[in-house]
């Protein structure tokens, strides 16, 4: 009897400590050092913050596998903050292979990189992602000096990758992202010294690639903004495109320099479906003197925009060395609309040829080519922009307000603002009145991990509740890493029960927080946009 009940006593205890270190989250910390050679991160850990780590040489795979991490049981998160990678060192992050029930059971996933040096350096992410996942790259520089980063795990199946021609930093491979899901990239610098050469055989380095598949679904959104480039590609997609469902890709508020291409999707379908949104507003491009040159848009396969969708381009200042927007195959249909809205441009504007079928539209509205402002379809054309279903001068009153949809996301607007600016109603958010939340950026390089779900979710609780708001410095304060660097590595691991965090509303905080946009002349492109000032 009394060996029957110790069995059922370590059976118990067994139990417990069972339960026990399932309902722990561990910590994977690693501060300071040099990192040569190759680390992978997994399960059982799920919170990962790594301090002022210099990753050195080709060897230096640091892989992130959300794939292992990921559960139905907590999220994930990950930091580094004010790390370099240097001479070939790269990170990859590593989520499902497949759409499969398992992922769209899983937690959400929180991946912060900031104030982050690559030289030389690559960066990766693969796979389906959880829904709600963000990923956010704020305050990094890439500088592309030579090949020397490729994305080693990867790159033998990237397009130029065996003869020599291109160079990556970031690499999008096969992403998809799933229910309000996000990207953003603020405050960052791409640049480098790699040459672009010449003719068909040019070299061409890219700071974000994306390769072959990448996909926005259910209200996901790539967003990059406050950012300058000199000299690259930027953006560059190999492969299909698919955005859907009030998803959207935004580039805004950027300074551009581009030596051949600045946007750019070389092959592969570009779709975007059901109230889903391309928008490119608030940028200055370029190319500069003496570089060959070639479009600050290009799309080289068939672009379509179907199903109450948009290509929304307004208040940018271009200089093109060949054309601003150049594309063999655009097509709206399904009541979409393709605009362009205060742009002013340099050179020649278009070649672009704008297919409608089944309600779609064209318009144009207050923009000028080099200064002269063009009002009728006629000078569109004259311009090389074919296919336009209407065109007007800048609106002078309210009632002057027709083609301000242009400027606005129309599924998601309910009417206009007396300064032509855009009301939305229960789908659009933000300025645009887009289908997407505007992510907000708050710097989560923080002393404490275990604050980080608290952090987190108050961050996205504000996102979905204040979609128009954005973050200002008199409004938010930045929580800086304390980390020190030391010469050696302190690395440890913990295990932490976490409760669920309490969220705490501030009325008064989000209130002040509101923005209404006020369209003005393209003259003043520079925007002092209240997000600029957050994410300085």
């Amino acid at each position: 009897m009394l060996l029957i009940n110790l069995f059922m006593m370590i059976a118990l205890l067994t139990s417990c400590l069972h339960v026990s270190c399932v309902s722990a989250q561990q910590r994977r910390v690693i501060n300071g050092g040099t990192v040569t050679s190759a680390i992978t991160i997994t399960a059982p850990q799920t919170i990962v913050e790594i301090t002022g780590v210099t990753f050195s040489g080709s060897s230096a795979s640091i892989v992130i596998s959300i794939v292992g991490m990921s559960s139905s049981v907590r999220p994930v998160w990950v930091t580094f903050c004010n790390c370099v990678f240097i001479n070939g060192a790269a990170l990859y992050f590593t989520a499902d292979a497949s759409d499969s029930d398992a992922r769209k059971a899983k937690q959400p996933v929180y991946i912060s990189i900031e104030g982050t040096r690559f030289t030389d350096g690559g960066l990766g992410f693969t796979g389906h992602f959880p829904s709600n996942s963000r990923i956010v790259i704020a305050h990094c520089s890439s500088y592309i000096n030579s090949r020397a980063s490729l994305l080693p795990l990867w790159g033998a199946t990237f397009p130029g990758y065996t003869d020599g021609r291109f160079a990556y930093w970031m690499a999008l491979f096969k992403v998809y992202l799933y229910t309000k899901s996000s990207i953003l990239f603020t405050g960052c610098f791409f640049g480098g010294t790699w040459a672009s050469g010449q003719g068909s055989a040019a070299h061409a380095s890219f700071p974000i690639s994306l390769a072959y598949e990448f996909s926005l679904n259910d209200q996901s959104t790539f967003w990059m903004r406050n950012t300058t480039t000199a000299k690259v590609f930027m953006i560059h997609g190999h492969g299909a495109m698919s955005v859907t469902t009030r998803s959207s890709f935004v580039v805004e508020n950027m300074t551009m320099v581009c030596d051949r291409f600045c946007i750019s999707f070389a092959d592969g379908s570009l779709t975007f479906d059901d109230r889903s949104a391309f928008v490119m507003a608030y940028n200055s491009a370029s190319v500069p003197l003496g570089e060959e040159g070639e479009d600050l848009f290009y799309t080289g396969a068939a672009t379509v925009f179907s199903s109450n969708s948009a290509f929304l381009i307004h208040h940018n200042v271009l200089s093109p060395y060949r054309y601003a927007f150049s594309s063999d195959s655009f097509t709206v249909k399904g009541n979409s609309i393709a605009s362009f809205y205060m742009n002013t441009v340099a050179g020649t504007p278009w070649k672009m040829n704008i297919a409608k079928n089944t309600g779609g539209i064209a318009v144009a509205q207050c923009n000028d080519l080099a200064g002269v402002p063009l009002r009728q379809v006629a000078q569109y054309e004259t311009a090389g922009l074919l296919g336009l279903t209407a065109a007007s001068g800048c609106p002078r009153r309210a009632s002057e307000c027709q083609y301000s949809n242009s400027s606005c996301f129309m599924p998601g607007t309910i009417g206009l603002t007396t300064t032509c600016g855009c009301q939305c109603n229960s789908i659009g958010m933000g300025p645009d009145c887009l289908g997407t939340i505007r992510p907000l950026y708050v710097n989560q390089c923080i002393e404490t991990a275990s604050l980080l779900p608290t952090l987190t979710q108050r961050i996205t609780l504000t996102e979905r509740e204040s979609a128009s708001r954005t973050v200002n410095a008199a409004t938010v304060t930045h929580l800086k890493g304390t980390h020190s660097v030391s010469s050696s590595i302190t690395e440890w691991l913990t295990n932490t029960k976490t409760k669920s965090p309490t969220i705490t509303r501030d009325r008064k905080r989000e209130a002040s927080n509101t923005r209404r946009a006020t369209p003005t002349h393209i003259n003043a492109h520079v925007r002092a946009d209240a997000d600029a000032v957050g994410d300085a």
